[in-house]
């Protein structure tokens, strides 16, 4: 993908750039939760840890659901950062 120059004076360049920045920093915090949630349930190998772990204390029966849906999450937050990254700001006077 070629790089896209966004304006950083205009509302829509605004708009994109700050998008990409709130992408950024989401990203980063779904990758530190995901492995604080590996930690406690050895890499997803038993997923109903989240229920019994005192870092997470998820409610009974939803540990796969929640390990699922965080991995799920930083998964399409991967695919949407990857689209995002070609985006740069236009330094204009």
């Amino acid at each position: 993908m070629a790089r896209i120059i966004v304006p950083s004076n205009t509302p829509v360049g605004v708009a994109m750039l700050l998008l990409a920045s709130l992408l950024i920093q989401n990203k980063a915090r779904v990758d530190r939760l995901m492995a604080v949630v590996d930690q406690i349930t050895n890499a997803g190998a038993n997923k109903a840890l989240l229920e019994s772990s005192t870092e997470a204390l998820i409610p009974a029966g939803q540990g796969i659901t929640i390990y699922n849906g965080v991995q799920s999450i930083q998964t399409q937050l991967a695919a949407l950062a990857a689209t995002l990254s070609a985006i740069d700001q236009a330094y204009t006077s």
